[in-house]
């Protein structure tokens, strides 16, 4: 919940800094992050909660549609950890939390350094002295030097986050103690995630990935053994590779203020990069070209940081995370995503943030606190199964299928499997399997001659082509690649009491899917169900008076205990 807030702070207070172009944009920002997370600390004391909290932000800035995450999610990483190293230190004291803000805001200015060292290389170092240099020669003021100036910025960055550090104090010990009543806002927004919205038909690739990986390195070798003009060519050739590939990862390439920046770079080492003269300066080649290779280094990390950008996206590799360790990571994650819209929302409409800062931060924690509350009252009365029963021939199937056709029409991705009927002669004759996100088909029973014996006590016998699709389509590791809302399963049968069909798939979704499924069960066959996959009571719901809208109004509005 505390890293679904920072994330809201990240993407109302960002988008309003970056408009307002204001110096110490980001210093600002970090600074209110910390804030917020140190009021949050007086409340909710949590171990680990500065870092938890940061990887949740991080991640949730990992899907938002800008281009260049990179930075950014290092950065708020970075400062969750900073936070968390100064109350490890000092512990939960108000050193400690001067010191960590401190560290925090510093970072961005540290990160910036960096940032501009891999950008353009070590020769931005040089122009940067020559600049200072000629400016101060110029201006009559050279007592202060190129390390005091970074040593000033760097002192006005600490001095921010000790602000942030004192004013978030004094907001936690306004609002702790105090108990938040659950609000009407709280309620409307809760329970609306979907899934991650990751752009449309982006095509990830692990091996893509690497390739991305592999020119950038080459590229920088290039330019640090070859002739300007071959490094440059390479440059401009991956470029190509990139922009058609990642079209719209690259609108930074578009904007005008990033050729203004290259051009002067390229223009001032011309006339500053070793050519300061003692009275004078003049314009060479050599500073030239020095400028030429600056700029086509930027150029080339910024379209390979966006291409890596997009391919660290890539399900797989945010799923394979989450396995190490943070088996709660993808429920976290959830839960982030259901409070985005109530944080985003209170923040819009705060209209305190400047006049009274002390009174809005203190609300927006007591919100924060009733959100929570409430998410936990509604967790501890709802169900994440819903079983659809009724015997053969009475039309489940027909009505998850109607069901599915309309959630799509909604934009909601719906995973999982649905058995339709195979018929010949006016005959069911067994039953195909459908993947509903994947839209594959394959036979998944045959009913048997007479007299013969079917599998599980059934009379079908089941295809091992059908059986594997089923369990693909019902893998965790799918559903979490897909970003799938709803998994649908049709149906839990005999076989998969005995062991076979998709019990396995059942098994880990019963465990680790904390998202709403609807299965398909047989009247008789509920309480065998129940008592071997589910922990908790789930809804049941009989097709003979479940309509289309009552799965829809469980499954999208709520989930109600009963239907």
């Amino acid at each position: 919940m505390l890293g679904s807030l920072w994330a809201s702070v990240e993407i109302v207070a960002g988008a309003f800094l970056h408009n307002l172009r204001l110096p110490f944009a980001g210093a600002v920002l970090a600074a209110a992050g910390s804030a917020l997370l140190i009021g949050a600390h007086q409340i909710w004391p949590e171990r680990g909660l500065f870092w938890r909290a940061g990887i949740i932000c991080a991640l949730m800035k990992s899907v938002s549609p800008s281009a260049v995450i990179l930075g950014p999610m290092v950065g708020i990483f970075s400062e969750s950890l900073l936070l968390e190293a100064a109350t490890r230190l000092l512990g939960r004291t108000c050193p400690a939390y001067l010191l960590g803000a401190a560290l925090a805001v510093s970072w961005t200015f540290f990160q910036r350094i960096v940032n501009a060292l891999i950008e353009f290389g070590a020769s931005i170092v040089n122009l940067y002295v020559n600049i200072f240099e000629f400016a101060a020669r110029n201006l009559g003021a050279r007592r202060l030097g190129p390390i005091g100036l970074l040593a000033v910025i760097l002192a006005v960055h600490v001095a921010i986050g000790v602000v942030a550090a004192v004013f978030a104090v004094t907001v936690g010990r306004r609002v702790h103690g105090r108990i938040a009543v659950v609000s009407a806002d709280a309620l409307h927004f809760d329970g609306k995630w979907q899934g991650f919205r990751l752009e449309t038909g982006a095509g990830f690739s692990l091996p893509v990935l690497a390739l991305d990986l592999a020119g950038l390195a080459t590229g920088l070798w290039l330019l640090n053994t070859s002739p300007l003009w071959t490094a440059g060519a390479y440059v401009a050739a991956y470029s190509a590779w990139v922009a058609w590939r990642y079209q719209r990862s690259l609108r930074r390439l578009a904007r005008a203020r990033l050729w203004c920046e290259l051009a002067a770079i390229t223009i001032v080492s011309g006339f500053l990069l070793g050519n300061l003269q003692a009275g004078a300066i003049r314009w060479t080649w050599a500073g030239m070209l020095t400028g030429v290779g600056m700029t086509v280094r930027a150029w080339l990390m910024t379209a390979a940081f966006a291409a890596i950008g997009v391919e660290l996206r890539n399900p797989k590799i945010v799923d394979w995370f989450a396995r190490q360790r943070l088996r709660t990571l993808s429920e976290a994650l959830s839960v982030a995503f259901q409070a985005l819209p109530f944080f985003v929302a209170s923040l819009s409409g705060e209209r305190r943030l400047i006049r009274e800062p002390v009174v809005a931060l203190s609300t927006l924690l007591l919100r924060a606190e009733a959100w929570l509350r409430n998410y936990r009252a509604g967790e501890k009365h709802s169900a994440r199964v819903l079983l659809l029963t009724g015997d053969s021939g009475e039309g489940k199937t027909t009505l998850v299928a109607e069901m599915v056709s309309l959630l799509r029409r909604q934009d909601m991705i719906v995973g999982g499997v649905l058995a339709l009927g195979y018929w010949e002669d006016g005959r069911r004759a067994g039953f195909d399997v459908v993947d509903l996100m994947g839209g594959r088909k394959a036979p998944l029973c045959r009913r048997v001659s007479d007299g013969a014996e079917g599998n599980a006590g059934t009379s079908f016998t089941f295809c091992p082509d059908g059986l594997r699709l089923g369990r693909e389509a019902l893998s965790i590791a799918r559903l979490r690649e897909g970003c799938a809302a709803l998994v649908v399963v049709d149906e839990v049968g005999p076989l998969e009491l005995a062991g076979g069909g998709w019990s396995s798939a059942l098994d880990s979704l019963a465990e680790e899917w904390s998202g709403p499924m609807l299965w398909v069960v047989r009247r008789k066959l509920v309480q065998e169900v129940k008592d071997r996959w589910l922990r908790t009571a789930p809804v049941v719901g009989d097709v003979r008076d479940t309509q289309v809208a009552d799965l829809v109004d469980w499954l999208v509005a709520g989930r109600p205990e009963r239907m």
